[in-house]
C-alpha cells in the first residue's frame, strides 16, 4: 500500500513535466485556448506630400544630389533653413520637418579626404552613445544619440552621407531613446531616397 502513495505524486510530476514539454515545443495542448494574433498596420499617412532636398557632393567631380522623402502634411511643417538650425549644422541648408512632438533636420555630412561611409561610421561608434545598426525599408544606416537628439546617418554617395537629425518639443512625453521606434519617423525614414 505504500508503494501506491509514493507513485501518485511520481506520476503527477511526470505528467505536468510532459504538459512543459508540449509547451516549450509549440504544440498545442488539449483544451488549451489560444490568443489570436494581431498584426499591427503600418502607420498610414493621413495626407502625404513630397519634399526634396538638394546638395553638391563630392570634389573633383562635384554632382548635385537629392534627397526626396514623403511626410504626412496633415501633422508637419516642410521648410528649407539657412539659419536658425535647431541642431548645430556646418552646412549652408537644411530641410526641417517640424511636428508636434519632434523636428527632423535634415543634411548631408561630407567625408574627410580618404574616408568613406565605412571609415566614418567606425569613428561615430568609437565616439558617440548609442550607436546602433537601423533598417527602415530598404535603407540601411545606423543611429546614434547627440544630446538628447537621435542622429541617422544613411549613406549617399562616395563622398558623403545623408544626416537625419530628430530633436524633440519640449514638453514631449517621448523618450529620445526609444523614438527610433515610432511609427510616423518609421515611416518618414523608410520613404527617403537618395539620387
Amino acid at each position: 500500500m505504500k508503494k501506491w502513495i509514493w507513485l501518485l505524486p511520481a506520476g503527477a510530476a511526470v505528467a505536468a513535466g510532459a504538459v512543459l514539454l508540449i509547451r516549450r515545443n509549440g504544440k498545442d495542448v488539449p483544451g488549451e485556448k489560444k490568443a489570436p494574433v494581431q498584426t499591427k498596420k503600418p502607420y498610414q499617412m493621413a495626407s502625404p506630400a513630397s519634399g526634396t532636398y538638394s546638395f553638391v557632393s563630392g570634389f573633383q567631380n562635384a554632382k548635385t544630389v537629392e534627397v526626396s522623402f514623403t511626410y504626412d502634411a496633415e501633422k508637419y511643417v516642410c521648410r528649407e533653413i539657412e539659419e536658425e538650425f535647431p541642431a548645430p549644422t556646418s552646412v549652408s541648408h537644411a530641410e526641417l520637418i517640424s511636428g508636434e512632438d519632434f523636428e527632423l533636420q535634415i543634411e548631408y555630412t561630407d567625408f574627410a579626404a580618404g574616408e568613406d561611409f565605412s571609415g566614418y561610421t567606425a569613428l561615430l561608434r568609437e565616439k558617440q552613445k548609442g550607436f546602433a545598426p537601423v533598417r527602415y525599408g530598404s535603407n540601411e544606416g545606423f543611429r546614434y544619440y547627440n544630446g538628447d537628439n537621435v542622429c541617422f546617418v544613411f549613406p549617399a554617395t562616395g563622398f558623403s552621407c545623408l544626416l537625419v537629425t530628430v530633436i524633440l518639443a519640449k514638453g514631449s512625453d517621448l523618450d529620445y531613446r526609444e523614438i527610433h521606434d515610432n511609427e510616423e519617423l518609421a515611416a518618414f525614414l523608410a520613404a527617403l531616397s537618395v539620387r
